[in-house]
């Protein structure tokens, strides 16, 4: 279920965390981008994008969102 924190930056997140999904014995691989094009836009470059995968896979599980806007 998508939740958002409506916070200074913004807090989003889809799906299974990464420890949500340690905790299901579901190996992942993850992804961290920094520099979120909307937010250089902005001009407001506190937060992140973390991207979470099924390791074997590849297949998208979740993700968490701290950004200006991340709703």
């Amino acid at each position: 279920m998508p939740s958002v924190m409506f916070t200074d930056p913004q807090v989003a997140t889809i799906g299974l965390s990464e420890s949500e999904a340690h905790a299901r014995q579901i190996k992942t691989e993850s992804r961290t981008l920094d520099n979120v094009p909307r937010e250089l836009v902005n001009f407001e470059t506190r937060g992140f994008v973390k991207l979470v995968m099924e390791a074997e896979i590849g297949r998208f599980i979740g993700a968490e969102i701290v950004a200006c806007e991340a709703d």
